[in-house]
């Protein structure tokens, strides 16, 4: 027996193959926007601000100074620490350190 491919059959070959088309097209755009994304979020620079130790400084104070957000003050002062690789929080008067924004 033959099996003979009929009008029907073959339009639904096709409205298949556009179907997969479509739906691997959306995927193919989605991934994209998904790696742009990621790519774009790892890139971000990190903004430091000089800043000069002046007497009765410390880390605390200048983080507090320069906590715009309400941050925690905590994160504030380890950034800075590990920014300027301080080992302690004991500051210098006249030196200089850098402050993350």
């Amino acid at each position: 027996m033959y099996y003979l491919k009929t009008k029907n059959t073959y339009k639904r070959s096709l409205t298949k193959k556009k179907h997969l088309r479509k739906v691997l097209f959306i995927s193919a755009v989605i991934f994209l926007l998904l790696f742009i994304n990621l790519v774009s979020y790892g890139s971000k620079t990190l903004v430091m601000e000089k800043v000069i130790v002046k007497k009765g400084d410390t880390l605390w104070s200048i983080a507090r100074n320069y906590n715009d957000r309400n941050d925690d003050l905590r994160k504030i002062v380890n950034k800075i620490k590990k920014a300027n690789s301080l080992e302690s929080v004991i500051l210098q008067p006249g030196q200089e350190i850098k402050v993350p924004q």
